[in-house]
């Protein structure tokens, strides 16, 4: 696989200085599993210093991809070859023991990948063939080069709202795909949710729990056993 299909920006934050542990776990995960993350930091409605005091918590989501991720996609592209597209992940994406980079290239390449913005990690579908369709949860998505402009452009010309609110209504115009969901539905997720408390909504997402132990050195380590 050529080093520029591999990228994963990982959205999270800091606290005091330090990584959210949540984003630390994931970063892990995704590099053994062939990876090379990015972890990008967003805005922290935590921290004034941090955040744009007019942003409402609903749009948290939607204004870091735009304002943090993509510029941290283009930054890279200025210095390196991207190639085919990138991986855009939230800091508690958990990518399941049969999944890796291979896995995914061999599933993406089952749709029309480079020009299609496919939805890999979700938390479940929505009112699916109706008009209240939905697809609740952006932990891992897909999005190809040729895609990025119009994204960019559209995401810009748009009310700031749930990201995940803004995929599920442009799957046609935006040319989105929700990858393997019959497949996902009866033999598991692809990408797991790693339990914490939601800053948009105030409420604890349930999911996989972090788990600690101490180091050699005395250090606490969080990590997964699935």
């Amino acid at each position: 696989m050529s080093n520029g299909s591999n990228l994963v920006f990982i959205l999270s934050y800091k606290k005091d200085g330090l990584w959210n542990e949540l984003s630390n776990v994931s970063k892990a995960r995704f590099k053994k599993k062939g990876f090379l993350p990015r972890v990008v930091e967003g805005y922290n409605l935590r921290d004034p210093k941090k955040n744009d005091p007019d942003m409402k918590k609903t749009h948290l989501v939607y204004r870091n991809f735009l304002d943090k991720i993509l510029p941290s996609v283009e930054r890279y592209r200025k210095k390196h070859k991207l190639v085919d597209g990138f991986f855009f992940a939230e800091d508690d994406a958990y990518l399941d023991e049969r999944v890796d980079l291979d896995f995914l290239m061999k599933r993406l390449r089952t749709v029309d990948y480079k020009n299609k913005i496919v939805r890999i990690g979700y938390q479940k579908v929505l009112g699916k063939n109706r008009p209240e369709y939905f697809v609740v949860g952006n932990q891992l998505i897909w999005v190809p080069l040729s895609k990025i402009t119009l994204l960019k452009e559209t995401l810009e010309n748009s009310v700031p709202q749930h990201l995940n609110g803004f995929f599920s209504k442009r799957e046609n115009t935006l040319g989105i795909e929700v990858l393997d969901h019959d497949i996902q539905k009866s033999e598991g997720k692809y990408v797991h949710e790693i339990e914490h408390k939601s800053i948009t909504r105030g409420n604890i997402r349930k999911g996989l729990k972090l788990t600690k132990k101490k180091s050699i050195d005395g250090r606490r380590i969080s990590s997964i056993n699935l």
